[in-house]
């Protein structure tokens, strides 16, 4: 194992690999060179531990306590890390604490299927096992028909698989449970078999087979379990004997008796799909049923479902973490005291950095009592992006956007669109996990308040998540019961209480309740009992838990494919009808608080998650610029293509929304100049088509994953292939060949001031693989394709190969092809290089917004870093086409006039050295000409 010397480097700045089994961890090692010598001071790594097979992102961890072996295994992982340190960057690892996937790969989930809750994971999962009717059972909703029907077909089958008997569907498999094996030779016969055989198998019966008929505990189950496997596993007879015994389960009638007999007898119920939201028993990550819930919030869990990745701490070889979807937990205040506790302990004076997936809505701070050093930065993103819209053009954008959808102006926003998405998945999605919470509502009730109906209750708990405008409070119950709350949390009930009340929809009475219960008067009350107490304390942890995935799922994944007036707005964790007006002033105050408050969490421009990549968003934040123009291109197309749509239910295939996205989409990623042959032609179809079917399922609209519609998708497809290779035409396509030409440019200079003021900004800036260039890429899968690495490792040779003594020159040289992301490369490395080379100054150098004076000054930002006789400042360029209708590149005087930086005391008169250009300026006292600054490059770092 080899340690970085003195310890992990400063947190300066990550660089994100997505990995999976086309790129594992001797592909990453095999980059860490590159990543090194890009800047990066930490390699932040996608899951590591055993995932389901074939899983491309590993976050259905199936064995958290083992190296991924579809990714090489412990030693491989082991070698990436002592590579990683050699170059002397730290290991930054993606942990999932709060859900596994489920299968045959997760240990934990067959031992609770094979045992039920008698198992020794058991706490593990977070199953109801009390359920009305299900008392002891798990609810399996995967089989595509009623259980009649599927055993009816013989799809669902008895086998022998991994040493025990086992039912197979399919893709799935359930375990026998080894107290009932006995059942599947009750009926057998043993004279064909050999004298050894035969006595053998009576053995086995003996041990399986308890005398006077009563059922075998579960250590002489597990004894016997172990005897059958060693015996079949050692006889090629035994193993032939086992096969016959199967045959009489799939034999007639007979057999499909013998099945459902012992479907009967194990501790879960396989049902039709359709059923999973009204009676399945266990939490889930979102509604997706083959990621099972665990109860990270129990000490033996975390311990058992930590030891691994902590042990990797100790090592020395994992030198950070940041926390999967810390809404889901139950606690997550207490879970990451309890990680920072563990952390600290095997890394002693290090403080290690732990950052969590977390996403705040606007308005709404990370809990200061955490410890945690900040989020993985989407409301940073968000900040970010306002800054690079035309407030003015992205109303009008609204305005024609309403037009098209024919909605009245005064209704039907954003907001209206969000809180049906969340009462979508509230009715249909998690319709169990509401239930759940109205029993424990019950149960708080019973004996004090009067009887409310449980459809009242129902209707006011989802109206209540429906009106939280975060997605979710923070809420803790201490041992006696009380409530412990933030003003913060409290603020968001009662916003959210009088939204509901004021909304009408659920019974006054009822809603009230909800709010005793979520305020802790409920619980203060003097004729509460204490059994409903504990059941209003339960209430509301668990409601908080639901509220997160309901607003994931409604805003998300659902909302967020319903509303795009300007799709670049539409990103995780971002609010589409946010004002713009003050995007810039914005931007410097969440700078200044992350400084004061959160100086190393992350920054980021686009993540694995991220609806588009960063550089698609900013050739669509240019459209903001020419509303009109490409309002009236729309239109045109959409009167040209009328005959294209299918007609499917009496409604278009596809629809006006779905038709406008699709546009949006083709101008984010049409490649410059068209595709280069029929194979990239092709490629683009493949990527639209899959990206537009997802919107379109995720929108819920005309059809969805749950319910597809074949002939609309089939129309969508078919509308999609018009557009891209067929029959709308060439004018189309070189309409849309010219529109990206115009904006590609504006694309390019708005991707430059994006890249360094992230870079330059408080905390650590996180490149998402394949970022450092031009990356037009759309939602997952999309994004998650193989990266040019070998290209990119050129690039950057030739670029630290460049002279630039000559500034114009080499500039030059730069800004001949900008298309191929030189520029962008540059701009990165040169940051990434800097911050390395001034850890202090970036993390805690003072933040100081550069006054802009002139005809441009809506045109900049620009802000200062100062610390110790350090710093620098940077400027960058927005609304490009503002500056220069025709796209062209945004430098010097006759672009910017009379455009004046007003510099910090500390840097005026002094020589001042651009970064990215080696050029040295001197200020006129505290004043510098942005035309000057900016007088080679459209972007500058003035370093001093």
């Amino acid at each position: 194992m080899t340690a970085v010397p003195n310890g992990a480097p400063p947190l300066t700045a990550t660089y994100r690999l997505q990995l999976h089994a086309g790129f594992g961890f001797d592909d990453a090692r095999a980059i860490v060179p590159y990543v090194a010598r890009l800047g990066a001071s930490h390699l932040y790594l996608s899951p590591v531990t055993a995932a389901r097979p074939g899983s491309r992102h590993g976050y259905d961890v199936a064995d958290p306590r083992a190296a991924n072996p579809e990714l090489g295994g412990d030693a491989a992982f082991r070698a990436l890390c002592d590579a990683a340190h050699a170059e002397g960057l730290g290991v930054l690892v993606d942990i999932v604490p709060n859900h596994m996937g489920v299968g045959p790969a997760n240990p934990f989930w067959m031992d609770v299927l094979r045992w039920g809750r008698d198992s020794r994971f058991a706490g593990v999962f977070d199953v109801d096992w009390s359920v009305p009717g299900r008392e002891g059972l798990l609810v399996l909703p995967v089989l595509g028909d009623d259980l009649a029907a599927v055993l009816d077909r013989r799809e669902l089958k008895l086998d022998w698989r991994d040493d025990e008997f086992r039912f197979v569907y399919f893709e799935h498999e359930w375990p026998v449970d080894p107290r009932t094996v006995h059942r599947v030779f009750a009926f057998e016969h043993t004279q064909e078999l050999s004298p050894k055989g035969r006595n053998q198998v009576v053995a086995l019966r003996d041990a399986l087979f308890p005398e006077g008929g009563a059922s075998l505990d579960e250590a002489s189950a597990s004894r016997a379990a172990q005897s059958l496997a060693d015996a079949v596993r050692g006889s090629a007879e035994l193993r032939a004997y086992v096969d016959h015994v199967l045959a009489q389960f799939a034999d007639g009638e007979a057999g499909r008796y013998r099945v459902e007999a012992l479907l009967q007898l194990q501790n879960w119920r396989a049902v039709h799909w359709r059923r999973g939201p009204r009676e399945i028993n266990y939490r889930r990550f979102f509604d997706i049923g083959e990621l099972a819930a665990v109860r990270a919030e129990d000490p033996a869990v975390f311990a058992v479902t930590h030891q691994w990745i902590l042990d990797r701490v100790a090592e020395g070889l994992v030198d950070g973490l940041r926390v999967d979807h810390v809404d889901g937990l139950r606690d997550p205040r207490g879970y990451l005291e309890r990680l920072r506790g563990a952390v600290d302990e095997r890394r002693p004076g290090e403080a290690l950095p732990i950052l969590v997936e977390k996403i705040l809505s606007p308005d709404e701070h990370l809990p200061p009592a955490w410890t945690t050093d900040g989020t993985t930065g989407y409301e940073y993103l968000n900040d970010l992006e306002s800054v690079f819209v035309d407030p003015d053009g992205a109303a009008a954008l609204e305005a024609a956007y309403r037009k098209l959808l024919r909605l009245r102006t005064d209704r039907g926003g954003f907001h209206d669109v969000a809180a049906r998405g969340k009462e979508h998945v509230l009715r249909h999605a998690f319709d169990t996990d509401v239930r759940r919470l109205v029993r424990h509502l019950e149960r708080a009730a019973r004996g004090v308040a009067p009887r409310l109906p449980r459809a009242a209750l129902q209707e006011a708990v989802v109206q209540t998540i429906v009106g939280l405008p975060v997605y979710r409070t923070y809420l803790r119950v201490g041992d006696d019961g009380t409530l412990d709350a933030s003003p913060e949390d409290f603020r968001w009930i009662g916003e959210t209480l009088a939204r509901a009340f004021g909304h009408g929809a659920a019974d006054r009475f009822a809603l009230q309740f909800v709010a005793d219960v979520l305020r802790g008067e409920w619980s203060g009350k003097p004729d509460v009992s204490e059994r409903a107490r504990r059941a209003a304390a339960e209430f509301v942890l668990r409601f908080q838990q639901t509220s997160g995935p309901a607003t994931a799922k409604g805003v998300e994944d659902t909302a967020l494919y319903r509303w795009f007036p300007l799709a670049s707005l539409c990103e995780v964790g971002g609010e589409p009808s946010r004002p713009l007006a003050d995007a810039v002033g914005r931007l410097h105050a969440g700078n200044v608080e992350r400084l004061m408050a959160w100086p190393r969490q992350l920054l980021a421009v686009e993540t694995h998650d991220t609806k588009r990549s960063a550089d698609v968003r900013a050739r669509l934040d240019a459209l903001s610029e020419i509303a009109p123009e490409w309002t009236r291109l729309v239109a045109r197309w959409r009167r040209r293509h009328a005959p294209l749509h299918r007609l499917v239910n009496r409604r278009g295939a596809p629809d006006a929304n779905a038709e406008y996205l699709l546009y949006q989409t083709l101008v984010g990623v049409w490649p410059l100049g068209g595709p280069a042959d029929d194979a990239e032609r092709a490629s683009l179809k493949e990527r639209v088509t899959t990206y537009m079917r997802k919107a379109a399922r995720e929108a819920k609209a005309q059809t969805s994953w749950t319910d597809a519609d074949a002939q609309y998708e089939q129309g969508l497809d078919a509308f999609v292939a018009a557009l891209v290779e067929g029959q709308a035409g060439d004018a189309f396509r070189e309409e849309l060949g010219r529109l990206v030409e115009w904006i590609a440019r504006a694309g390019w200079w708005t991707s430059l001031a994006r890249t360094v003021i992230q870079t330059a900004s408080p905390g650590t800036p996180d490149t998402y693989q394949g970022g450092e260039l031009w990356a037009l890429a759309l939602v997952d899968p999309d994004n998650r394709r193989p990266v040019d690495f070998a290209r990119r490792a050129e690039l950057l040779d030739a670029l630290d190969a460049e002279d630039w003594s000559a500034p114009d020159a080499a500039a030059a040289r730069l800004l001949d092809g900008p298309g191929d992301g030189r520029l962008k490369l540059h701009v990165l490395r040169t940051m990434l290089r800097l911050r390395r080379e001034e850890p202090a100054l970036f993390a805690a150098g003072a933040y100081r917004p550069i006054e802009v004076i002139g005809a441009a000054a809506r045109h900049v930002v620009a802000f200062a870093r100062e610390g110790e006789g350090r710093g620098l400042v940077v400027v960058a360029p927005r609304l490009p086409l503002g500056l220069r209708r025709d796209g062209a590149i945004p430098v010097g005087s006759a672009v910017w006039g009379d455009t004046t930086l007003l510099l910090p005391e500390s840097a005026g008169g002094r020589r001042v050295l651009d970064r990215f250009t080696g050029t040295v300026h001197t200020p006129d006292g505290a004043r510098l000409g942005v035309g000057v600054a900016l007088g080679v490059l459209p972007v500058a770092c003035l370093a001093w």
